[in-house]
């Protein structure tokens, strides 16, 4: 004779499947703290990671610029050469000029031109010819020095300005810089702390730790409450990182900006 069953027995076994399944499937109070305060720390590591990397290619355009000013200094000293170089032999040529002149005026020969007797005209008109020739040469090679002078000083002026500019926006950039790499330190520390929690995962994350005197000073921190900064927090940050501690948040410890 076979023994009845009990009333509702397949509802039971049906709660306690659902039950089972949903120990299996929760995540700890703990753990989920944990996540969402790492999933603020990475979303900050990342904002600190772009803005060095701004910094990163402003940096690079300075230098670029600065190269550039450089370049534009020696072509001015060389063009300021050229100009010096070519003043003293246009000196004597207009020195020249004016002693034609004068040799004219002793022949006789009209400044303003005019009728003079034939002789007269014979003997001035090839000199007047050669002085018009080398005084007009003058006056357009003096022209011509001229404007290369004064492209010489708007050219040093430019490269002034510029290199003032580029001092200014370098120390912004520097302090910029210094504020944010703070910031990457604190935020490394906020990583590190966050995961100490989990004592078990951080003991081990500890192991890759390059020296024997990190990997102690690093349990001294997990399990002693020690200041992480007594170990290095990029060494602490990195080797929880290559523990697998921040998931997929590798931008916390990535070396943003040298």
């Amino acid at each position: 004779m076979l023994s009845g069953f009990f009333g509702g027995g397949g509802h039971i076994m049906k709660q306690v499947l659902i039950l089972l399944f949903a120990l299996c499937t929760a995540v700890p109070v703990h753990a989920q703290s944990v996540d969402a305060e790492l999933d603020g720390i990475i979303k900050d590591a990342k904002g600190n990671f772009e803005k060095l990397t701004v910094i990163d290619k402003s940096d690079k355009a300075l230098k670029v610029s600065n190269d550039a000013q450089v370049f534009s200094t020696q072509a001015a000293n060389k063009a300021e050469k050229e100009v010096k170089d070519a003043t003293a032999p246009l000196q004597m040529d207009a020195n020249r000029a004016d002693q034609m002149r004068s040799q004219l005026l002793a022949m006789g020969c009209p400044e303003n031109g005019g009728s003079v007797a034939i002789e007269l005209a014979q003997r001035c008109n090839p000199l007047i010819d050669q002085h018009r020739t080398l005084h007009d040469g003058v006056l357009r090679r003096a022209a011509e020095l001229k404007n290369k002078i004064q492209t010489v000083r708007t050219l040093r002026e430019n490269i002034t300005k510029t290199t003032l500019k580029n001092a200014e926006q370098q120390k912004k950039n520097n302090d910029e810089r210094a504020k944010l790499i703070a910031q990457k330190l604190e935020i490394k520390t906020r990583a590190v702390i966050a995961d100490l929690k989990n004592k078990a995962t951080a003991e081990k994350a500890c192991t890759s730790m390059s020296t024997a005197e990190g990997q102690a000073c690093c349990h001294k921190v997990v399990f002693d409450g020690a200041d992480p900064k007594l170990c290095g927090v990029e060494a602490m940050c990195e080797a929880f990182e290559h523990g697998g501690m921040f998931g997929s948040g590798l931008v916390i410890c990535k070396v943003a900006s040298k």
